[in-house]
C-alpha cells in the first residue's frame, strides 16, 4: 500500500480488511508506548481486549523503528470474532483512527507517577510465527509479503496495493510460550 493513503481500507473495507486477516491469522499485535516517566492506563478498547491477551512484552525495536526515549511494548492477542468486533466498532481504517473520541477508563489520579491514557497503533497479524501483515500507524504505512494466493487475492479486493520487490520494513517474528 502507498505511503501517506488509506488505500481505499476504511468503513466498510476496513470490516472486510479484518474479516479476512482475523480468518487467516492466529494471532495479532497491537504496539504501544509509555514515555519515560509515566504509568499507561488503558484506553477502552485496550480494556475490551484484556480477555484476548496472551501476552504484554516490551521490545527494543519493531517493525523498522528502535525504541529512543520510550518503552515500546507489543500486546499480543489471539484472533477471534469478538476481538474483531472490538477493533471494528472503534477504529474507522486500517492505520486505527478512532471512529469517534475514545473514552477513557476511570481511572485514580492520584499518587506520584504521572498517568497518560495508552493509544494502540501498529495492528500486525500473524500465523504461526510468521509476519502475515503489519502497518505502521504513525507513518501510514503497511505491507505485506509470503502470501498464500488466496489471502493475497482477498486483501487485493479490498484495498489499492502497490507490489514491491522487497519490503520497506523488516518482517517481524513471534514465538509464544506453548
Amino acid at each position: 500500500m502507498q505511503k501517506g493513503t488509506f488505500g481505499g481500507i476504511r468503513g466498510d473495507a476496513f470490516r472486510e480488511f479484518l474479516r479476512i486477516c482475523f480468518s487467516n491469522a492466529d494471532f495479532f499485535t497491537l504496539s504501544k508506548t509509555v514515555p519515560r516517566g509515566y504509568e499507561l492506563v488503558p484506553n477502552v478498547p485496550e480494556a475490551q481486549l484484556l480477555p484476548f491477551l496472551l501476552k504484554a512484552a516490551p521490545v527494543k525495536a519493531w517493525y523498522g523503528y528502535e525504541r529512543i526515549s520510550i518503552t515500546m511494548i507489543q500486546n499480543i492477542y489471539r484472533t477471534s470474532d469478538a476481538a474483531r468486533k472490538v477493533i471494528s466498532d472503534c477504529y474507522d481504517d486500517i492505520f486505527l483512527t478512532a471512529k469517534k473520541r475514545l473514552k477513557k477508563v476511570p481511572i485514580d489520579t492520584v499518587g506520584r507517577i504521572p498517568k497518560q491514557v495508552s493509544v494502540l497503533e501498529d495492528i500486525c497479524f500473524f500465523s504461526r510465527e510468521r509476519m502475515l501483515l503489519g502497518t505502521v500507524s504513525h507513518e501510514r504505512f503497511c505491507s505485506t509479503n509470503m502470501l498464500d494466493e488466496k489471502f493475497a487475492g482477498e486483501l487485493l479486493s479490498v484495498g489499492a496495493w502497490k507490489e514491491a520487490q522487497e519490503p520497506e520494513l523488516g518482517i517481524e517474528k513471534i514465538r509464544l510460550p506453548r
